[in-house]
C-alpha cells in the first residue's frame, strides 16, 4: 500500500495533467506536478494520519466528481523485501516510521510509540531483523522524537535540517547529490552546513 506522500505525489500528477488544481489551492496555478505536491504537503504534513487521510479521500472525491480516478504506485511487499535481503546479505534495512508521519511537531509520546517502536517490531516479525538505524520522515525532527530515538541507542540517526542545537556521533544528514562537487557532498553528508548554523543561532542565544 502506497504511503500518504506518495498518495499525494500521484494525485498531483491527475490534476496537472488534466490541467486542474483541487479546490484546496484553487487561486494558484501549477506547470509541474511536484510544485502541487509539495504545496499540498505543507497543508497536511503536520496533522495526524487520520486527518491526512481523510484530505487525501476528499481529493480523490474531487477527481471523481469530474470524471477522474488515480493509481498509485505499489510499494514493496514483506516477501519482496525478504528476497532482496536474500540476495544481497549486506543491505541494510532500517526504521523509517509506519505511517510517514512528521516527527518535526509531535508532542505525544505515544505517537512515537506507534510510528517507531511498532514499526521496529513488524520488521522483526516480518523480516527478523533489529534495526538499528532511522530515518525522519522529510529529515524533520524536535528535541522529543530526537530524545526517543537516542534513548532507545540507535545507532544511526538520519535527518536533514533540525532547528536546536545537537551534538551527537550517530547523526547523519540526508542530502541531495550535488553533481559538481565531491567535496560539496561530503560536507553535505556529514552535516557540515547545518552544524556551523547551530552553532551561530547558539551563540545568538547567549
Amino acid at each position: 500500500m502506497a504511503h500518504w506522500t506518495q498518495k499525494i505525489s500521484c494525485i498531483a500528477e491527475v490534476f496537472v495533467k488534466n490541467k486542474l488544481v483541487p479546490l484546496c489551492l484553487s487561486s494558484r496555478r501549477f506547470e509541474f506536478a511536484e510544485a502541487l505536491a509539495q504545496e499540498l504537503y505543507k497543508l497536511i504534513k503536520d496533522d495526524s494520519i487520520n486527518e491526512i487521510n481523510n484530505f487525501i479521500s476528499k481529493l480523490e472525491m474531487e477527481l471523481k466528481e469530474i470524471g477522474k480516478s488515480v493509481t498509485y504506485t505499489r510499494m514493496l511487499l514483506w516477501t519482496e523485501l525478504a528476497s532482496l535481503i536474500n540476495e544481497y546479505p549486506k543491505l541494510n534495512i532500517g526504521n523509517h516510521t509506519y505511517n510517514h508521519q512528521n516527527l518535526g511537531s509531535v508532542t505525544d509520546e505515544e505517537v512515537l510509540d506507534s510510528e517507531i517502536s511498532f514499526n521496529d517490531r513488524r520488521i522483526k516479525e516480518e523480516l527478523d531483523i533489529k534495526t538499528s538505524r532511522f530515518a525522519f520522515p522529510n529529515g524533520e525532527c524536535n528535541s522529543l522524537s530526537y530524545k526517543y530515538l537516542v534513548d532507545r541507542n540507535t545507532d544511526i540517526i538520519q535527518l536533514t535540517e533540525i532547528n536546536f542545537p545537537i551534538e551527537s556521533k550517530n547523526v547523519y544528514y540526508r542530502v541531495q547529490p550535488y553533481h559538481s562537487s565531491f567535496e560539496e557532498n561530503i560536507f553535505r553528508i556529514f552535516g557540515f552546513h547545518e552544524k556551523m548554523s547551530s552553532l551561530v543561532r547558539k551563540n545568538k542565544n547567549r
